[in-house]
């Protein structure tokens, strides 16, 4: 029995989308549209799903300013998308989002995905979960999706640091031996 559901929750992994096409949604920042591909000449994308009514998310948002920076200058781009933003006028509306991203100072793209068709498409279910992406022509290929490190609860205990090493990995153009781990955090709802 545990073989049968180790074997689901593995081909749940496997089975989503490894193709992510061109999006638009629109950017509580500046309450604009985004086009993914509107990041031109990039190396990679991160883009990471997150809310804000979840006690992990925050616990990695400094963590995920410094990947920013940290991979700022090697061309990748780093995106946040909310899939809980559904509640217009609640604490994941657009307007929330938007004070959020200003009080957290974010410098990259805070996305609402009101209709949860981005995090299906990724097959996304956690809040944080990251996702890098390898541009391909019109096309974005997943090289990696998960967890961003091995402690949602603490930065100073973090031993693995699962997406940094992946995009490192990309840079480097070497092939990136884990491309998924198991996110913890909030479900997508």
């Amino acid at each position: 029995m545990r073989l049968f559901f180790a074997f689901l929750l593995l081909s749940s992994l496997v089975s989503t989308a490894q193709i992510i096409p061109d999006f638009t949604l629109t950017n509580s920042m500046n309450e604009e549209p985004f086009v993914l591909s509107s990041l031109k000449e990039t190396t990679g994308i991160i883009a990471i799903f997150i809310s804000n009514d979840c006690p992990y998310v925050d616990a990695y948002i400094s963590r995920i300013k410094k990947i920013s920076n940290q991979f700022e200058d090697h061309g990748i781009s780093l995106i946040l998308i909310n899939s809980n933003s559904s509640d217009h006028d609640g604490i994941e509306s657009i307007t929330m989002m938007k004070q959020r991203g200003q009080e957290q100072e974010f410098l990259f793209p805070y996305l609402s995905d009101p209709n949860q068709r981005i995090s299906k498409l990724f097959g996304a279910r956690k809040t944080p979960e990251a996702f890098l992406l390898k541009p391909n022509g019109s096309q974005y290929h997943i090289v990696y999706r998960g967890a961003i490190d091995d402690n949602p609860q603490n930065e100073n205990d973090v031993d693995d640091n699962y997406l940094i090493d992946a995009a490192n990995r990309m840079i480097q153009r070497k092939a990136i031996s884990n491309r998924s781990r198991h996110p913890a955090g909030c479900m997508i709802n």
